[in-house]
């Protein structure tokens, strides 16, 4: 945000925000007009025509295009159209209605026909784009695997529907093609007019809500086979045609082996639907199938509207089932048809056949340790799933003779060199069919030096090759599933409670909001017998039971009182009643990183960047030891306390794991290509999202940000290397792609040195950044908050209109998922 311009927009007559028809009834049509004369950078005609390019599929970009700055009255009424819907837009919600006039009168007002063209995919764009009336289909190329690219509608944008705000901030290619589906109107706003007006940093961007696609799929990958008749040749065919086409599903499908797509596709129903039943209602939650349109067509309807039509070769329905959202669209016969329908577990289990055939292949590579002779198969499945592919750069240690041995390692692609003092190196090569190379698997059993095993000799492996990768076999896990023991007694209620004090739920009184989010609201609350304030984060247990979130709510609490570190949020107690269940935890009255730096521009700082970057990294490093994954990490997520250091808040999607994970969730924004695929997970998801959250500290938006998740998601898939940065040379430009890699084991703290890398990392590096002092909470922090005193608020802009709402009074499902859940005792300080 340095040497950043400054707003230039005239300052507001007077204090406080002016009612929009309070700034527009005194004012008369000639003075508007002045006002706007100035803004408008070059004279519009009152119409124009512009080609969209070479795509013929289209049609050409025939468009009307009007400004604020024209004569008459037409200018005047334009004026108070666009004033209304700016009102309207949260991106513009930081920006006083006093000064909403001078940001209207920049904007260009452009009129389409229905299928007309507003933007194509790959031109180069610089401007924001407004819907305001009227529908229009995001449109993307088809996946790369597909013979023929065509277009395919991934999206719809309406009235108040925005795009392009990130080819304000640095100009690059349009990532969709825009299509106006039915007569509207789109305003647009030049990078040019929006750097003059100063707005880069006044922005305001939709705060990222996270998803979770429910409870956890059952461990198996096997499904309940049904009885359907056999596929002919044809309808096989078909049906595989299809999949392919499907821009979610295509890649998946294209990866599978014969064996596996016969299997999912023979578990496909078919289905007859007559004219006028409706398949989808917009809305609907109950997701179970996804469908591929055989004979006949289909009306997709959005808000009463007939959007478009569907006929033979469209699929539907993956979106919902991929993501758990609410279904987008009602899907209604137009006619007598024919759908094949296939079943949520079956799709699912397609995106894991990839990982379930990568574990197999590990599991056979641990059959022929000699240490793991004997060991039970469901063990030896267990360990599989345990093994982390890490990655080695030539020349990089991946043991150190002498030091002590924490890990199990199998050699998998590359060579290593064996050095021992005295002697010559040896080779290592991986290889398959000439013998299994591994080393370390004594350190399993206890702490010695670093050995390979009783015929080999000790010293340091250094990769040889390019890139080594090596599947290794964490100690503490090892012991962990294999000589684990009984399941430890539950705490003596008598037991020492030294360091803790009881705290009650009736003793607290509410100071003000401090946010909302999917499920739950976070308030300030004061202890009414000693002063002291916390925050407590209560939900709905009507709302915990219907969206299935009893065992979530119950994995958060576990993993905050396992947790105890300076860059966590700490959990003092949790409390139990008739509708509540509530968190009582330390408040840290800084403000959140998305308000912090929208407020005071820090944006493209580094040394803020650094800093809250490398408290995040602390806190991730905390999780990771414990085996829990965050699977959330935001801006929104990370608090700052009353010194101005960085701690992550809210774990309701925090997960300990060994292993895989499934459960699709977190904020889309952030997902890892891996979480979007649905194919399983580790704590590298983590990583990637650090990756995301530093890029949008640095450049002040997201890497992948788009106006609906699907976007999104289509975005990740193709990479960080297809985002565009202000400064492609920067130190952490390289930092957020060695963060952001495709592939999970290729991610910097994944690697050999493992979080390590990051502080040595140059970006870190050449400011000479004191990991020991960030620690020991000595490092001066880039921003220390105002905070007057324990009930200060002025950080915080909740929203009461995300509050969960109480949609059904709860009823106890008789499960008991909440009987324990009560625990008063917690830390009498969090110092």
């Amino acid at each position: 945000g340095q040497g950043r311009p400054r707003p230039v927009l005239a300052p507001c007559g007077r204090a406080g925000v002016v009612g929009m028809e309070e700034l527009c009834d005194g004012v008369e049509a000639a003075t508007l007009q002045a006002a706007t004369v100035e803004a408008a950078s070059a004279e519009v005609s009152s119409s124009a025509t512009v080609l969209a390019g070479d795509d013929a599929s289209l049609c050409p970009k025939k468009r009307r295009v009007q400004s604020c700055a024209e004569e008459g009255g037409a200018g005047s009424q334009l004026l108070m159209q666009g004033l209304a819907l700016i009102a309207k837009v949260p991106l513009f919600a930081n920006i006083k209605a006093c000064e909403h006039p001078q940001l209207v009168a920049a904007f260009k007002s452009v009129e389409y026909e229905a299928d007309q063209v507003i933007v194509s995919q790959g031109e180069e764009g610089h401007e924001l784009l407004i819907i305001d009336g009227g529908r229009a289909a995001m449109k993307v190329k088809g996946p790369p695997h597909l013979p023929v690219r065509e277009l395919v509608q991934v999206g719809i944008l309406s009235s108040g529907d925005y795009f392009g705000e990130a080819g304000l901030l640095h100009a690059g290619p349009w990532t969709a093609t825009l299509q106006a589906l039915d007569k509207l109107r789109v305003w647009t706003l030049d990078s040019a007019d929006f750097e003059r007006l100063g707005l880069r940093h006044r922005l305001r961007f939709r705060r990222r809500m996270a998803v979770h696609e429910g409870a956890e799929p059952p461990a198996d990958l096997e499904q309940e086979e049904l009885d359907v008749p056999p596929k002919t040749e044809e309808e096989r065919a078909f049906l595989r045609k299809a999949l392919l086409a499907n821009p979610r599903l295509g890649p998946i499908v294209q990866s599978l082996s014969e064996a596996e797509l016969d299997k999912f596709m023979s578990q496909a129903q078919r289905r007859h639907v007559p004219q006028g039943e409706e398949v989808l209602r917009q809305g609907d939650v109950k997701i179970d199938f996804f469908y591929i349109i055989e004979q006949g067509t289909f009306m997709v309807i959005r808000d009463r509207e007939l959007v478009e039509q569907w006929g033979p070769g469209c699929s539907f329905g993956e979106r919902a089932l991929l993501y758990r959202e609410p279904r987008f669209s009602t899907v209604r016969a137009n006619t007598n048809s024919t759908l094949w329908q296939v079943r949520r577990q079956d799709l699912r289990g397609i995106e894991r056949a990839q990982l379930q055939r990568k574990l197999e292949d590990y599991a056979a590579l641990l059959r022929r340790v000699e240490l793991l002779q004997g060991t039970p198969e469901f063990e030896i499945q267990r360990l599989a799933d345990a093994l982390v592919e890490v990655t080695f750069q030539r020349g990089e240690y991946i043991v150190r003779q002498g030091e002590v041995g924490k890990a199990f390692f199998i050699l998998n692609r590359g060579a290593v060199d064996v050095e021992a003092k005295g002697q010559e190196p040896t080779r290592l090569v991986a290889d398959g069919e000439a013998g299994l190379e591994f080393f370390g698997e004594l350190t399993l059993l206890q702490d010695l030096p670093r050995w390979w095993t009783a015929r080999w000799r000790t010293g340091s492996v250094v990769a040889a090759s390019g890139t080594v990768s090596a599947l290794v076999l964490d100690r503490e896990v090892f012991l962990r599933l294999i000589r684990r023991t009984a399941a430890a007694a539950k705490a003596d209620p008598g037991a020492d409670r030294s360091g803790l004090r009881a705290y009650s739920r009736e003793r607290l009184e509410e100071v003000g909001l401090l946010g909302c989010g999917r499920f739950a609201t976070v308030s300030l609350v004061r202890c009414v017998d000693t002063g002291l304030t916390f925050a407590l984060k209560s939900l709905f247990k009507a709302r915990v039971v219907e969206q299935k979130q009893e065992h979530n709510v119950k994995m958060e609490k576990m993993i905050l009182k396992t947790t105890q570190s300076p860059f966590l949020i700490r959990l003092l107690a949790t409390f139990n009643s008739a509708r509540h269940i509530d968190f009582l935890l330390e408040a840290a009255l800084g403000g959140d990183l998305l308000t912090i730096y929208g407020r005071h521009d820090f944006y493209g700082s580094a040394a803020h960047g650094r800093f809250y970057v490398g408290c995040c990294l602390r806190g991730l490093e905390h999780l990771h030891e414990r085996h829990i994954i965050y699977r959330d990490l935001k801006l929104e997520n990370v608090l700052l306390d009353a010194s101005g250091y960085a701690k992550l808040t809210d774990f309701g999607l925090a997960k300990f794991v060994i292993g895989h994970t499934y459960t699709r969730c977190g904020t889309p924004d952030y997902m890892a290509p891996e979480m979007v695929a649905g194919a399983g997970h580790t704590t590298a998801v983590d990583w990637w999202a650090l990756g995301v959250l530093t890029y949008a500290l640095m450049e002040g938006a997201l890497p992948f940000d788009a106006p609906q998740s699907c976007m999104i998601f289509w975005k990740v898939e193709r990479g960080i290397e297809n985002v565009r940065f202000d400064s492609p040379s920067a130190t952490w430009v390289d930092l957020v792609r060695d963060l952001c890699k495709q592939k999970p084991s290729e991610r910097l703290p994944v690697r050999a040195g493992g979080a390590r890398g990051v502080f040595e990392h140059a970006w870190f590096a050449e400011a000479e950044f004191d990991q020991t002092a960030l620690d020991r909470r000595e490092l001066p922090p880039p921003y220390k908050p105002e905070v007057s005193g324990p009930v200060d608020l002025r950080h915080f802009d909740p929203d009461m209109a995300e509050a969960p709402k109480e949609t059904t009074p709860y009823v106890d499902p008789a499960t008991g998922w909440d009987a324990d859940f009560e625990d008063t005792w917690g830390p009498a300080s969090l110092d």
